[in-house]
């Protein structure tokens, strides 16, 4: 087997991985769960980091040149250990489709542009979600709601200094 062939059939499951991580920890975080619903979205956030670990070390496995694809691919090792940027990986389905698929430069724009907002939108989601999670158990948060935790992802995100 080579990559390319490994990447066709891992391409859907490791979609699916990220919107089911995006959905448990969404769910977990939104709902303050505990208990079975906790233990339940915990296991599939775990899932989760194991189809994306597997898929790395089979890739690292698969290259020709396992130093220069390291070296290459630093962006799936960062998705293997920072969840935040786990949903990126929808961002590929969505460039399949076929209103991005016109002519090259309409198409590298369309991609560009989509990229652009899709991350930027999926980082202020994570961002929102994650300092929730971290802010509303703390007795001195400022940060206790989801509008309060879009707000600050926003911010974060749009500003510079």
């Amino acid at each position: 087997m080579d990559q390319a062939r490994w990447d066709r059939l891992v391409q859907w499951p490791l979609l699916a991985a990220s919107v089911l991580f995006l959905l448990s920890y969404s769910w977990r975080v939104l709902a303050d769960l505990d208990g079975p619903r906790y233990t339940l979205t915990f296991a599939i956030l775990v899932l989760a980091w194991l189809v994306f670990l597997a898929d790395y070390l089979v890739n690292l496995y698969l290259a020709p040149q396992r130093g220069r694809w390291f070296i290459t691919h630093l962006f799936d090792l960062l998705v293997v250990f920072l969840p935040v940027l786990r949903p990126l990986r929808l961002l590929r389905l969505v460039t399949m489709l076929p209103v991005f698929q016109k002519t090259p430069g309409s198409a590298v724009r369309s991609r560009v542009g989509l990229y652009l907002v899709g991350a930027s939108s999926l980082l202020i989601c994570m961002g929102a979600l994650a300092v929730l999670d971290a802010e509303r158990a703390s007795p001195r948060a400022n940060i206790t709601t989801i509008g309060d935790s879009v707000w600050w992802a926003f911010v974060t995100v749009s500003t510079m200094g």
